[in-house]
């Protein structure tokens, strides 16, 4: 973003700081989170690590991984079961050979993050593998992976297969050219990343079988895949907050509901009178021009809206179900989606009225957040949808139904993941982002209390990828003069994490251009 768009969208303003209440307790019952002080000790564990994979041998297992990228980070603790020994790997190592193992016994092992505080993580257990003496007379390789494919992505290519049906099928070997480079995926992983690949260069891909006596088989072509970086993405904006500058960053999107598609204009009606939710005469105007209803799902934590009676008093209170009809998606009956290729979810669950719709608006209040740093178009999207039980399986990063806690950065990228599942399930295509920057307060509008803003207004903005329409939003927060407060609530909350990990899993693109239609 150039300095003369920063000059052109940042009026700067001076507001008194707001002072919560004294009583802590208080606000955790009005909010959707905690808040802690940054000289608080740390309990908090490391994320998990990622990309867990095992190749058997003879009495043996070797394990490969990617570890987290926690500064504070500083082992590995794996226990080993059967046996219930534990081996300890240091950082940076991501790969330990587990020996002394019984051959034809399967062993699961499990993976606990340990920082230097001694904080642990719930661990990750691997699959299952079964150690395997090597047969001196078997000189028969196994079978081929069969239904190969590769997506190309910004400097990688993802493969897909599946594995033989060999019983000692050990693992799969795949080398690419140019680079002359070989990769090992163990038995069950059936997918690769292939990273750090050059953008615009064209790779053919060769995959192996090899088995536990080391036969090799002659393999199979997996094709040509040429990585390429994303276009940016277009954002556009205005300072006008107002139901007109609504309208207009609106109708500069391009893409509207076709004939006979329902659509939903996701909102939050805010915990209190006083929270900083999005005013109904406000979203009149744009709720109209759609025909959409009002969505929204009841909350994991209590407060005014934790049951479908008092969240729709709360939309009557608040003046909503005047401008449209308010649906609580998760009123009767929740729905499970799928969640592609998650680092932390199988499934999203959400509220089952969210098959009812076709076209959806994601209309956003940005501010900042508690637990999640700040909320946009992003958190909107995956909290927002999910039912109380969804929220609560999000916040755990995938390990629990109920409460609202876990570890933080698994809940920001399961945040991410979440978003993912509600667009792949309804189509890209269907999909608009708006998020009205305004009242900018360090508290999300599930504080009925929120901090008084210590910055001015920005503007509006939208976008058809809600990635470059949050890190826009980021871009604008870390260029305001006076967006201290607001920064710092992000920052220590670890909040882009959120943005960056959606980007990764190609929710989005962290390019973009913005584009003024004042």
């Amino acid at each position: 973003m150039t300095k003369s768009v920063q000059q052109n969208f940042i009026r700067r303003m001076a507001f008194a700081t707001g002072i919560l209440p004294f009583v802590l307790a208080l606000f955790l019952l009005s909010s959707c989170g905690r808040d802690s002080s940054p000289e608080d000790s740390d309990v908090t564990p490391p994320a998990e690590v990622t990309n867990l994979n095992g190749i058997v041998g003879n009495a043996q297992v070797i394990l490969n991984w990617i570890d987290p990228a926690d500064e504070d980070f500083e082992r590995i603790e794996i226990t080993v079961s059967p046996g219930n020994n534990t081996v300890q790997v240091n950082k940076g190592e991501q790969t330990a050979v587990i020996g002394n193992l019984a051959n034809g016994t399967a062993y699961t092992f499990n993976l606990k993050t340990v920082d230097k505080s001694g904080n642990k993580s719930g661990g990750v257990n691997s699959a299952a593998y079964t150690p395997l003496a090597v047969d001196v007379d078997d000189h028969t390789p196994p079978a081929e992976v069969t239904g190969v494919n590769g997506v190309p992505g910004n400097s990688r290519v993802t493969l897909t297969w599946t594995d033989p049906s060999d019983t000692d099928f050990n693992k799969v070997e795949i080398s690419y050219t140019p680079g002359n480079v070989t990769v090992e995926v163990g038995k069950g992983a059936q997918t690769a990343v292939i990273g750090n690949l050059a953008n615009g260069t064209s790779y053919d891909f060769t995959l192996r079988t090899v088995d536990v006596s080391g036969n090799v088989s002659e393999g199979i072509q997996a094709g040509s895949y040429t990585p390429e970086p994303p276009a940016a993405s277009t954002v556009y904006m205005t300072t006008r907050i107002t139901s007109e500058g609504l309208i207009a960053v609106y109708e500069a999107l391009g893409r509207k509901p076709a004939a006979g598609q329902k659509v939903a204009v996701k909102i939050t009606t805010g915990e209190g009178a006083g929270s900083n939710h999005l005013r109904p005469d406000f979203i009149r105007s744009l709720v109209n021009a759609v025909s959409g209803d009002l969505i929204e799902c009841n909350t994991a934590y209590g407060g005014s809206r934790a049951s479908t009676a008092l969240h729709k008093q709360v939309a009557i209170d608040r003046g909503y179900t005047a401008i449209a009809n308010v649906v609580i998606m998760d009123e009767s009956a929740t729905m499970d989606i799928p969640v592609r290729n998650g680092k932390h979810l199988d499934i999203n669950r959400v509220g089952a009225h969210f098959a009812d719709y076709q076209f959806h608006v994601v209309l956003s209040h940005f501010k900042g957040h508690a637990m999640a740093g700040f909320g946009g178009a992003l958190k909107n999207m995956s909290i927002g949808y999910a039912s109380s039980a969804g929220k609560s399986h999000i916040h755990s990063g995938g390990t629990g139904w109920s409460g609202i806690s876990g570890n933080q950065n698994n809940f920001l990228e399961s945040m991410a993941e979440a978003a993912k599942s509600i667009v792949d399930y309804a189509g890209n295509e269907n999909y608009i982002y708006i998020n009205v920057m305004n009242r900018l307060s360090v508290d999300c509008d599930c504080s009925a209390h929120p901090a008084q803003p210590t910055m001015a207004d920005i503007g509006i903005l939208a976008s058809l990828d809600p990635v470059a329409l949050d890190k826009a939003c980021l871009d604008l927060v870390d260029a305001a003069p006076d967006g201290a407060d607001l920064r710092r609530r992000i920052s220590d909350r670890n909040g882009r994490l959120t943005v960056t990990h959606a980007a990764e899993i190609e929710l989005g693109n962290l390019e973009y251009e913005l584009v003024s239609i004042d």
